[in-house]
């Protein structure tokens, strides 16, 4: 069931609330008593009343993550005052006393009663303990919000609600912008419950999606247990916007699929793909520092074994393939405007990017020159694919020797160093093409130097569509667009 969380101060900042939620299809509203200033009961007689949806109460404690400061006795004879309004649901804490939950079961059995359980620090490695622990009473559900600290901790949640999904009556998420997984993916593996906010700064737990972001992004309404999951895999992935132009594809194609953002670090790779193989991903991107770690871990294509970085991987039964598609975009790009055969390309960098658009490149007939700021690096690219390769002091003599394309790879331009350009404007040579790899901002250091020496720019973004399509296309497909 989707849970629309309603934390508002008063009962007209609750109605309009409700009102917001109830223009999208949840199932259930949870009102977040604790966030009231002033609770009366009345009030809340009033709110349950006036509109046709199913309710949980909760009056949460501050030590398990609510906001209600009052004494423990008050807190409880509250409760029981509350429960006489007879909602569909109440949640309690895991460490409510035995005796206080049995006298309310007795008195009100029509009230189902959750156990909610959080650790606001991290995800326990036992998952079923804590489970076991919870279980000493028999409650209509049973909830356990953790801490996701990595996205290991997300994949082992699901897992672990997968494993249990017979139940029915199991809810586990994880709080946090690393457990955004839990709640996304929560209708593949059987989530009793699934949290969501009004909008946006309304969110009752740390990474909790707000209704517009599911549903317009993730088209929550078409997610089940049966949806195909794809991702992006990297460190960081806040600035990607891969998971709106997939999904947006998924929609126009009509394919059940939806597409997600996992941050991962090289150290993480092997677990990651060990809890990922037991939920239905059936395809990842993989963006810097991870193209060239995740190798030893695929069976490569042919063009793979050669670049040894992979930007696309195909899960096919038990088998990862790993592909890639960014020289393909970035050529493809190009020679919308001009062919390469017998031109001279700079790349700037020396990563998996950059090894798969010099590869792409010379397969074109292109000359490459490499520059990157750790010269062996370069070479070794450079050797590889028998082209030449030069540090970066090397971009004023390019002036007079001349080039006509000119690709940054390196992430210089994003970020932090978005008032940035690696390539010294004076080495510009009017007219030339410049193409750079990133995408935000839209327009770089480097392309508004190359706008003023009058270049031909083709920005990050366009690349990044090309490349895009191509991973839609292996996915689905099982083939490259340029094979066909």
């Amino acid at each position: 069931m989707l849970v629309a969380a309603i934390c508002a101060k008063d009962h007209k900042s609750a109605s309009n609330q409700i009102r917001k939620a109830l223009l999208y299809p949840v199932d259930i509203l949870e009102l977040r008593l604790d966030f009231f200033n002033n609770l009366k009961i009345t009030e809340i007689k009033n709110l349950n009343k006036s509109f046709n949806i199913p309710m949980i109460f909760t009056l949460r404690k501050k030590s398990q993550g609510g906001l209600f400061r009052g004494k423990e006795a008050e807190r409880l004879k509250l409760i029981k005052d509350l429960i006489v309004l007879e909602p569909e649901y109440f949640d309690l804490e895991y460490d409510i006393a035995n005796s206080f939950v049995n006298s309310i079961r007795k008195e009100y059995p029509q009230v189902k009663l959750i156990c909610s359980y959080h650790d606001f620090k991290k995800t326990p490695e036992d998952l079923n303990q804590i489970l076991t622990s919870m279980a000493r009473n028999k409650f209509s559900i049973y909830k356990i919000a953790t801490f996701a600290n990595s996205t290991i901790d997300s994949l082992r949640m699901l897992n672990f609600v997968q494993e249990h999904r017979g139940r029915n009556n199991l809810c586990g998420l994880c709080m946090g912008e690393l457990g955004r997984p839990t709640r996304i993916l929560s209708p593949i593996v059987n989530n009793a419950l699934n949290y969501v906010s009004v909008g946006a700064g309304q969110n009752t737990a740390p990474g909790q999606l707000d209704l517009t972001e599911l549903f317009d992004t993730y088209n929550y309404a078409g997610i089940n247990k049966k949806t195909s999951v794809y991702a992006l895999l990297g460190d960081p992935v806040l600035q990607s916007v891969g998971h709106i132009f997939h999904n947006s594809v998924f929609q126009k194609l009509k394919q059940n699929a939806v597409y997600i953002k996992l941050q991962v670090k090289k150290e993480e790779l092997l677990k990651f793909f060990q809890e990922a193989f037991k939920l239905p991903f059936k395809g990842f991107s993989v963006t810097m520092p991870l193209k060239e770690s995740v190798v030893s871990f695929l069976r490569l294509s042919k063009d793979v074994k050669i670049i040894k970085a992979v930007n696309t991987i195909l899960k096919t039964k038990n088998k990862l393939e790993g592909f890639n598609t960014d020289g393909i975009g970035a050529l493809n790009a190009i020679e919308k405007i001009t062919h390469v055969k017998n031109k001279k390309i700079i790349v700037l960098g020396a990563g998996g990017t950059a090894k798969a658009i010099v590869y792409e490149a010379l397969k074109r007939g292109a000359e490459v020159i490499i520059l990157n700021r750790t010269l062996s690096r370069a070479k070794e690219i450079a050797q590889t694919f028998n082209c030449r390769a030069c540090g970066l002091n090397y971009a004023k003599k390019l002036v007079k020797e001349g080039y006509d394309i000119l690709i940054n790879t390196t992430s210089v331009g994003m970020g932090k160093q978005k008032n940035i350009s690696l390539f010294p404007a004076r080495a510009i040579i009017a007219g030339a093409l410049v193409l750079d790899m990133v995408y935000k901002p839209r327009v770089t250091k480097l392309l508004q130097n190359a706008k003023a020496k009058k270049c031909i720019c083709i920005t990050g973004e366009e690349v990044f569509i090309n490349q895009a399509l191509e991973q839609d296309f292996l996915w689905l497909c099982g083939e490259s667009l340029n094979q066909i």
